[in-house]
C-alpha cells in the first residue's frame, strides 16, 4: 500500500498546487492574454501571491488564516469555472493558447510523482525529516523543516511569535514563501502530518519545470532541445538532492527563470510597454523575493545584462513592475525590523562570518569590524578563494564518476564511498553539478565570436542572443556573489540561487545541441542514465535503517517505475509534439494593454472576442 498512499498524496497536493496557477492562467486567457510566458507568470505569481497573503493572514489570526485559505481555494475553482464560461464562445482559440501549456504541465506532475517515490523507495516514511536530510547525503541541516516549523508557530495561538524556530535561526531570517504556500494548501486538508509537508514541499521545488519550459520557449529552438533540457535537469544529482530536501531554495529559482525568459528575449521591448506584462512581472520577482533573499544576486545580474544590451525599462515597468514587488517583498522587511528584530542573523553570517546569533551589533558595524579584524590580505585571499570556489573537483571530478562506475562493477568494498565523494562533488560545487553541460556556455561564446569575425554580417539567431544575455547574467551573478560573501571558500552552491544551475543547465543544452545536435542527446543521455543509477538505484538512505537487498517495498517500487514510465511519456509529447521552430507564434504578443487577438488564418475575430482582447 505504501506506493498508493505516496500516489494518494502526490494526486492530492498536485490538484492544490495547480488549482491556483490554472485559475491565473485562465482567468488571463479569458480577458485576452495570449503570451505563454506571462501566462506562466501570471498563473505562478497567483499561487505566490496567495500564499503570501495567507502567510499575514494567519499572522494576525490562525482562526482566520484558516478560513481565508479555503476561501482563497475555493474561489480558484469558481474562477476556473467563470473562466471556462467566459471562453465557451471561442474556445478554439482558447484551447491554441493553452494546448503548448499541457506538456510542461504533464511533465511538471510526472516529474513530482517520480521524485516522491524515487525518494521514499529505500524506505524512511516513519523518518519526518530526516528522511530528506539523510536520503542522498548524510545529515543535511534541519533547514528543510524551518518552513513547516514557522508554519506550526502561526497555527499557533500565541502571539507575538516566539523568536526563535530553533537555537540560532529566527523565523524573521528567511523570506516564508514556502511557509504560506504549505498552510494555503494545508488549510484545507485540517491536519497536519509531516508526509503532507514533504509532498507540498516537492511540488513547490519542482516548479522549476515552467520556468525552464518558458526560457526554452524564448530561444525559438526545436521543441527536442526543450525536451533536452528538461531531463537533463531532472535526471540530475542537483535536482535529485534538492527536490527531496525540500528546503525552499528550487521554488523562488521557478519564478527567477520566468523573469529571465521575459527580460532577456527581444520580446521585453514589448512587455515593457504593457501594464500587465510589467506587473506580471513585477510579481515574479517579488515571488522571488519572498521565497529566498539570494534572488536579489539574480535581479542584478537581469539588470545589467539589460543594461549591456541598451534595453531601457519603461516608466510603466518601473511603476507597475517595481510596485507589484514592493507590495510583495516591503511587509517583510517590516517583519524582520519591527515585529522580529533584528532578523539578519544570516545576512550577518554570509557577508561577515558571524557565528553569535545572539550578538545585537548593526549589520552595518558588524561588517565593518569584520573587514577590519581581517585586514587587506586576509579580505584579498578570501575573495579570490570566493572565486575559485565554484570550480573545485573540476579536474577531479571526472576521476571520481569513473573510480564510483569501476568499484561499483567491480564489486569493490568502498563502492560506497567513491560513490558518495561524487554526490558531495556534484552537491557543493557548481562545475560539477552541471557536468558535461557545463561546456555549453562556452560553445555559445564560440558561435558567437565566428558570427563576429563573418564579413557577410549574418543576422544573429534568437538563441544566441538569449544565450549571450544569459552568461552576462550568470558571470555579474557570479561576480556580485564572490565578492559579496566574506569567505573564504562560501560560494558553494547551497550559499546561493539556484538560478544559477537551472539557467546553465539551459544554457548547457542550447550550446551542445547548436554545435552538434546528435551529441548533445547522446551527453543528455549518459549523463541522465548516470544520475539516475547513481541516485535512483546504487544510493541507500544515510544513517538511517537500510533494508536488506530485495527488501524493499514492492508497491514503491511499482510507484517509482510507473512515475518513471509517466516522465518519459511526458518527455516524449513534448519531442513529438509541435513546438516554436524558430518562428514565434501569432499567439505570443502582447500588445500595450496585455492583450492580443489571434490572428490564425482559420479564425477570423468576433466582435465579442474583440470586446474580450481590449478588456
Amino acid at each position: 500500500m505504501t506506493g498508493l498512499y505516496l500516489a494518494g498524496l502526490v494526486a492530492e497536493h498536485l490538484a492544490l498546487t495547480l488549482l491556483p496557477i490554472a485559475a491565473g492562467v485562465l482567468v488571463a486567457v479569458s480577458c485576452g492574454i495570449r503570451d505563454r510566458v506571462v501566462l506562466l507568470l501570471i498563473g505562478l505569481g497567483t499561487l505566490g501571491v496567495l500564499g503570501a497573503a495567507t502567510f499575514w493572514v494567519y499572522l494576525s489570526s490562525p482562526r482566520v488564516g484558516r478560513w481565508f485559505a479555503v476561501v482563497a481555494l475555493v474561489g480558484c475553482g469558481f474562477a476556473l469555472g467563470w473562466s471556462v464560461l467566459r471562453c465557451r464562445s471561442r474556445l478554439g482559440a482558447a484551447v491554441d493558447v493553452l494546448r503548448p501549456l499541457g506538456a510542461p504541465t504533464l511533465f511538471y506532475a510526472a516529474q513530482v510523482g517520480f521524485m516522491t517515490m524515487i525518494g521514499y523507495l529505500r524506505g524512511g516514511m516513519a523518518e519526518d525529516n530526516l528522511a530528506g536530510r539523510n536520503r542522498y547525503m548524510a545529515g543535511l541541516p534541519r533547514d528543510n523543516e524551518l518552513p513547516l516549523l514557522f508554519a506550526r508557530q502561526l497555527q499557533s495561538s500565541v502571539r507575538p511569535l516566539p523568536k526563535y524556530l530553533v537555537p540560532q535561526w529566527q523565523a524573521s531570517d528567511r523570506p516564508p514563501l514556502q511557509t504560506g504556500v504549505y498552510l494555503l494548501e494545508q488549510s484545507v486538508l485540517g491536519f497536519d502530518h509531516f508526509m503532507h509537508y514533504q509532498v507540498i514541499g516537492i511540488a513547490l521545488q519542482s516548479l522549476w519545470v515552467f520556468g525552464v519550459w518558458a526560457f526554452m520557449a524564448k530561444t525559438r529552438l526545436p521543441g527536442r532541445v526543450t525536451a533536452l533540457a528538461l531531463a537533463v535537469i531532472a535526471f540530475s544529482g542537483f535536482t535529485f538532492v534538492n527536490t527531496f530536501f525540500v528546503w525552499p531554495k528550487l521554488f523562488p529559482a521557478a519564478y527567477l527563470m520566468l523573469v529571465a525568459a521575459a527580460v532577456l528575449s527581444k520580446d521585453f521591448a514589448r512587455y515593457r510597454r504593457s501594464a500587465v506584462a510589467s506587473t506580471a512581472i513585477g510579481v515574479g520577482v517579488g515571488c522571488a523575493m519572498f521565497g529566498h533573499p539570494g534572488s536579489l544576486f539574480v535581479i542584478l545580474g537581469l539588470s545589467i545584462a539589460l543594461l549591456l544590451a541598451r534595453v531601457w525599462p519603461s516608466l510603466k515597468l518601473l511603476v507597475a513592475g517595481g510596485g507589484a514587488a514592493a507590495l510583495l517583498y516591503g511587509p517583510w522587511i517590516w517583519f524582520g525590523s519591527v515585529y522580529q528584530p533584528p532578523g539578519n542573523f544570516l545576512i550577518k553570517w554570509q557577508l561577515a562570518n558571524a557565528r553569535n546569533f545572539r550578538n545585537p551589533t548593526p549589520l552595518t558595524e558588524y561588517l565593518i569590524n569584520a573587514y577590519k579584524r581581517a585586514g587587506p590580505h586576509e579580505v584579498l585571499s578570501n575573495k579570490l578563494s570566493n572565486l575559485a570556489t565554484p570550480f573545485r573537483d573540476t579536474l577531479r571530478y571526472p576521476g571520481e564518476v569513473l573510480a564510483a562506475l569501476r568499484d561499483s562493477l567491480a564489486g569493490a568494498p568502498d563502492a560506497r564511498v567513491t560513490r558518495y565523494q561524487v554526490i558531495v562533488s556534484e552537491f557543493h560545487y557548481l562545475i560539477p553539478a552541471l557536468s558535461l553541460m557545463a561546456l555549453g556556455p562556452v560553445l555559445l561564446l564560440v558561435q558567437w565570436l565566428r558570427l563576429r569575425l563573418r564579413p557577410n554580417g549574418e543576422p544573429r539567431p534568437e538563441y544566441l542572443r538569449i544565450g549571450l544575455l544569459g552568461i552576462v547574467c550568470l558571470l555579474v551573478n557570479y561576480l556580485i556573489w564572490a565578492m559579496i560573501l566574506f569567505g573564504p571558500g562560501t560560494t558553494t552552491n547551497v550559499q546561493g540561487s539556484y538560478f544559477m544551475e537551472l539557467c546553465g543547465f539551459a544554457l548547457g543544452v542550447v550550446g551542445w545541441y547548436t554545435f552538434a545536435p546528435r551529441l548533445c542527446i547522446a551527453l543528455v543521455a549518459g549523463q541522465s542514465v548516470f544520475a539516475l543509477w547513481l541516485y535512483g538505484v546504487a544510493t541507500p538512505q544515510i544513517a538511517l535503517h537500510v533494508p536488506p537487498p530485495g527488501a524493499i517495498s514492492k508497491s514503491a517500487a511499482l510507484g517509482a517505475a510507473a512515475a518513471f514510465v509517466l516522465a518519459m511519456g511526458a518527455l516524449y509529447l513534448i519531442w513529438v509534439g509541435r513546438a516554436d521552430d524558430g518562428e514565434p507564434s501569432d499567439a505570443e504578443g502582447v500588445s500595450d494593454d496585455g492583450a492580443t487577438p489571434d490572428r490564425s488564418a482559420s479564425r477570423r475575430i468576433t466582435e465579442a472576442d474583440a470586446e474580450v482582447v481590449s478588456a
